[in-house]
């Protein structure tokens, strides 16, 4: 996988009904692929942490240089 080509966005979720006897089950990591024609990774952490990422952007190749790196001009509209 070419990282330097990947806009990535993430949640991160604490669920409220945890309790220390869930963490006993260890933890959980999902990967989809195709959902909405991108692809999402769902993960269980101890106490009760969901994280869930995907690469829902719309990839742009990166500037050799750092210099080269200018802020955005507009505000990005949601979906």
């Amino acid at each position: 996988m070419e990282v330097k080509y990947k806009a990535g966005n993430h949640l991160r979720v604490e669920t409220p009904l945890w309790t220390p006897e869930d963490d006993t089950r260890g933890t959980t990591q999902l990967y989809f692929r195709g959902i909405l024609g991108h692809t999402l990774d769902i993960s269980r952490f101890l106490k009760g942490i969901l994280y869930v990422s995907g690469y829902g952007a719309e990839p742009e190749k990166l500037p050799e240089l750092a210099v080269d790196v200018h802020p955005q001009p507009t505000v990005i509209e949601g979906y």
